[in-house]
């Protein structure tokens, strides 16, 4: 994940897609350094295309409106299917801008990006994907009453845009950061020797479901009693 060429290259040079568990994406490739699309030469990789910018003339500008956007798309869609890229390699990201700095209607544009994209027999063919963590990073995480903000509105980004063909994201929520354990040496301790207990009981990329929810249960076990963090 990176602006530079040159970083995304050295990254994908050491990338081993063996352990992994497949190909990397490389995140991301814009109009304006769409050389990087090349990349694949060096190692199967899929791309996520950023549509918020694109060349020009006079060099390069942001993209104006959902319509300029979707143009670029279908620039970079074609040059990356010459390249050796499948649809299911292409991970289209319109952007999506702050909702607490969205003075323009922002959010408005990404929705018709997508649904341009979406409606388009071959690129809708693609993956859809956006930083959701950008929409709400403005934002406080809860209301006074203690009730969460980021994560409804978060949700509501994706029932509007997941009909629309999004079906990537990047970004995370947290659901409990045990702050209380964090704060008391000892139970800082317990914690981590807990988790390194988990980490040699299981194998590298191999799901343990109930194990993880042990750990889970003896985190909660050793928070004070009335942390309800």
């Amino acid at each position: 994940d990176a602006p530079d060429l040159e970083v995304l290259q050295a990254g994908l040079d050491v990338y081993d897609p063996q352990r992994a568990g497949g190909p990397a994406i490389l995140n991301s490739i814009s109009d304006l350094r769409r050389e990087g699309l090349a990349l694949r030469g060096r190692k199967p990789c899929r791309v996520i295309l950023l549509l918020t910018e694109r060349r020009t003339e006079d060099g390069g500008t942001t993209c104006r409106n959902a319509e300029e956007e979707y143009q670029t798309a279908r620039s970079l869609y074609e040059e990356a299917r010459s390249l050796g890229y499948s649809p299911d390699d292409i991970f289209f990201d319109p952007g999506i801008m702050p909702a607490g700095a969205d003075t323009e209607g922002r959010l408005q544009r990404t929705l018709r990006t997508l649904e341009l994209i979406h409606s388009d027999p071959e690129l809708g063919k693609c993956h859809a994907s956006v930083g959701l963590s950008n929409f709400t990073v403005m934002l406080p995480r809860r209301r006074p009453d203690g009730r969460p903000i980021r994560s409804s509105l978060e949700s509501a980004f994706l029932t509007l845009a997941m009909p629309l063909g999004l079906d990537t994201i990047i970004g995370s929520q947290t659901i409990d950061s045990f702050l209380t354990l964090k704060s008391d040496l000892w139970l800082t301790s317990c914690a981590l020797y807990a988790a390194e207990l988990v980490d040699q009981f299981t194998a590298d990329q191999v799901e343990n479901h109930p194990l993880f929810q042990l750990l889970l249960e003896t985190m909660h076990h050793l928070r004070p009693a009335g942390d309800n963090e």
